[in-house]
């Protein structure tokens, strides 16, 4: 799907993970690749559903993680 092993890594982690994917996000950095939006209290769920270091944006009462680099 993506070029980035990391990319397609985190994803696949994350649907396996019970998270819905957002395959085309637009980031900070001209990040464009996958994310995952989620409520505050999620974020230990995502971290631990990874290996893939992850970069964290605050959308309000929400968060949108997707992986760095």
């Amino acid at each position: 799907m993506f070029e980035n092993e990391r990319y397609n890594q985190f994803a696949e982690d994350m649907e396996d993970a019970g998270f819905e994917v957002d395959y085309d996000y637009h980031g900070r950095a001209y990040y464009v690749g996958p994310a995952v939006r989620i409520e505050r209290h999620e974020e230990q769920a995502v971290i631990r559903a990874t290996k893939i270091s992850l970069r964290c944006d605050s959308m309000g009462k929400g968060l949108i993680m997707y992986p760095t680099g």
